[in-house]
């Protein structure tokens, strides 16, 4: 692409943001950090909103799935959707999939869902495949932001009118979406990119960009850490599942760690060094 002109007469409308025909090129689901607004002042002594860090006690996180849009001139633009609090849900370690939690009506990743059914994408679809994925990337849709807020939030960015589902189907008459790799090359689009293609390649560009916190052997053994606490403890019994090692990781552990921790409670490695520990595993059931 050609790089950014300086001049004012070169300038368009309004600033970047989603709009029009767009491919989404990666999905997948994680932690997002909220900015909390906090009261400041001015020099003259006034009041004055500003944005401040959550604190702990503020628990300014939540489970959300990150969507990337493409226009058809490369642009990108990285748009999130929040789903709630991640004390009720468990994100695979590579946000591929949420394990445990059911979907609220009150979150905007619904409003998502719930344009695209209306646009003509089969619900169906969205209740047999949990991998986000393939759910979204290689949709290409036109899509717009809402004129009227939702509460505090920002517009959503929701698509309206489907040109190609995930699979490849297009709708008919609808126009192709850009081949990524051309306007990478050139800043042109020439053919369309089959569905499963760009699912491929945005498949293996997100294997390349994944932390692989499952090799973590010190983020592994704070789980294991956790869990023979939570067995150890009283309170817990008749809880003991690994929705409630989750839940446990999230009270107890400190806000620079403990969504990582969470997010490999479903993992692998973290069954093995359980079992290593000497805790038995029956299904979800845990226990010494």
């Amino acid at each position: 692409m050609a790089p950014m002109s300086n001049a004012p007469s070169d300038a368009t409308e309004g600033g970047d943001f989603p709009r029009g025909d767009l491919l989404v090129v990666a999905a997948r689901f994680g932690i997002h950090k909220y900015v909390k607004k906090g009261v400041g002042q001015n020099p003259d002594g006034t009041d004055v909103m500003i944005p401040v860090l959550a604190t702990n006690n503020q628990q300014a996180v939540a489970v959300a799935a990150f969507v990337d849009l493409r226009n058809d001139e490369g642009v990108v633009f990285n748009q999130f959707y929040s789903i709630g609090d991640p004390a009720r849900f468990t994100v695979a370690a590579d946000g591929s999939e949420i394990h445990t939690g059911t979907l609220k009506t009150n979150c905007n990743y619904y409003q998502l869902t719930k344009a695209l059914v209306n646009a003509g994408y089969p619900e169906q679809k969205l209740r047999e495949e949990s991998k986000i994925a393939a759910l979204l990337v290689g949709l290409y849709a036109k899509f717009d932001q809402e004129e009227v807020k939702r509460g505090d939030s920002s517009q959503l960015v929701l698509p309206l009118e489907l040109y190609q589902f995930p699979w490849g189907e297009a709708t008919p008459n609808a126009p192709k979406p850009p081949d990524v790799a051309v306007i990478d090359a050139n800043g042109t689009s020439e053919q369309a990119v089959p569905a499963a293609a760009t699912a491929t390649a945005v498949a293996t560009a997100e294997q390349e960009q994944i932390v692989t916190a499952v090799a973590n052997d010190e983020a592994v053994a704070k789980v294991v850490e956790s869990a023979m606490a939570m067995l150890s403890d009283p309170e817990t019994e008749g809880h003991r599942k690994k929705d409630d090692l989750s839940l446990y990781i999230f009270k107890t552990r400190g806000a620079d760690e403990k969504m990582e921790m969470m997010n490999l409670v479903m993992g692998g490695a973290v069954a093995e060094a359980l079992v290593v520990a000497g805790v038995t595993i029956t299904g979800d059931t845990l226990s010494i």
